[in-house]
C-alpha cells in the first residue's frame, strides 16, 4: 500500500504548518508587547540626579525586570530582578512579580530603619571591653534587616511566591533619598550594586549573604546595606547576564565589568547605560541583560 502524498496533500500539509507557525509568531509578538509593558515608560527627572536603564532579553521575551517606584516625595525604590528562567514562561512570571512588588510597597508605611544613639554609645563601651568590630557590625546588620521595610517586602514576596507561584528569582531593591543621597539596599541572592565614586574609585557595595526569593521560607536571608551617594557618584545595578557573558576562556565577571566602567567615557546616565549594554552585546551574550544607572549630579 503506497503512502506517497499527492501534490495537493503536500501543499495542504505545508499550509497547515505555516498557519501553525504564524499563530505561534502572533503569540510571541503578543507576549513581547506584554513583556515590554512591564518596564517604566519613562525614567524620573530630577535636577540633581541622572537615571539611565537598558535591558535586552536573550529571546523576544525574557526574565529580567527593572522598575523605579515613588515612595515619598523625595524617595524612590529602584528595583532590579532576574527570574531564574528564560523566554515566555519567565516573562509571565515577571508580571506576577511586578504586581506583588507594587502591592506590597503601596500597602506599606515607609519610614525606614533607625538606630538609637544610646545603643551606639553602649556598643562603643562594649568595644572598650573586648567586643570585636565584627560582632558589632553583625549586630547592626541584623537590626537593620529586622527593622527595614524593604527587607520586610522581600520576606512577603518570598512567602507569596512559595505559596502561589512555582518560581524563584534574585533581586535587589535600593531605597534612594534624593535630598541626602542616602541609600538602603535590600538584596536577595542578586549581584550587589557597583559604585563609581567621583574620585574614580570603583567597588561593589559591602554585602553579606542573601537568599533568592521563592526557594525556602525557613532561613530566608535578606542582605541589607546602607550608604550614601555624594555628588559625582554613580551606582550601577545589573543582572548576572551582564557579568556572565563569554569573555576569553571564561566569563567577564565583576572585575571585568569594573574595568569596562573604568574605561567608559564621561556620558549622561542614560548614555552610560546604553554604552555599557552595547559593549556587553559585543561579547555575544547568552542570557537576558539589564543595567540601571543612578548618578548624583
Amino acid at each position: 500500500m503506497s503512502t506517497k502524498l499527492t501534490r495537493q496533500e503536500l501543499e495542504e500539509l505545508v499550509r497547515q504548518q505555516q498557519a501553525q507557525l504564524n499563530a505561534q509568531q502572533r503569540e510571541l509578538d503578543d507576549a513581547g508587547i506584554l513583556h515590554d509593558s512591564i518596564f517604566p515608560e519613562e525614567l524620573p527627572f530630577h535636577p540633581q540626579w541622572g537615571f539611565g536603564a537598558a535591558t535586552e532579553p536573550y529571546h523576544r521575551v525574557g526574565g529580567d525586570v527593572y522598575d523605579i517606584i515613588e515612595l515619598q516625595r523625595y524617595k524612590l525604590a529602584v528595583v532590579v530582578g532576574d527570574i531564574v528562567d528564560k523566554g515566555l514562561r519567565a516573562s509571565m512570571h515577571l508580571q506576577a512579580f511586578r504586581y506583588l512588588l507594587h502591592y506590597f510597597i503601596e500597602n506599606k508605611s515607609y519610614y525606614g530603619p533607625s538606630t538609637s544613639v544610646a545603643g551606639v554609645l553602649m556598643d562603643m563601651r562594649r568595644l572598650k571591653h573586648g567586643a570585636s568590630y565584627d560582632e558589632i557590625l553583625e549586630k547592626y546588620q541584623r537590626q537593620l534587616a529586622e527593622g527595614n521595610q524593604l527587607a520586610d517586602i522581600l520576606v512577603q514576596l518570598n512567602t507569596a511566591m512559595l505559596n502561589r507561584l512555582n518560581m524563584f528569582l534574585t533581586d535587589v531593591i535600593v531605597e534612594l533619598d534624593l535630598k541626602t543621597g542616602e541609600y538602603i539596599s535590600a538584596r536577595s541572592g542578586h549581584p550587589p550594586p557597583i559604585i563609581q565614586y567621583a574620585n574614580g574609585m570603583i567597588t561593589e557595595i559591602p554585602y553579606g549573604n542573601g537568599t533568592p526569593v521563592g526557594i525556602q521560607k525557613a532561613g530566608f536571608i535578606v542582605d541589607v546595606q546602607q550608604g550614601i551617594l555624594n555628588p559625582g557618584d554613580t551606582m550601577f545595578m545589573y543582572t548576572d547576564g551582564i557579568t556572565e557573558v563569554p569573555y576569553g576562556k571564561g566569563m567577564l565577571g565583576t572585575n571585568g565589568l569594573i574595568e569596562i566602567i573604568n574605561q567608559m567615557p564621561k556620558l549622561s546616565a542614560q548614555d552610560t547605560a546604553n554604552y555599557l549594554m552595547k559593549t556587553i552585546n559585543s561579547y555575544k551574550p547568552t542570557d537576558d541583560r539589564t543595567v540601571v544607572v543612578l548618578r548624583r549630579l
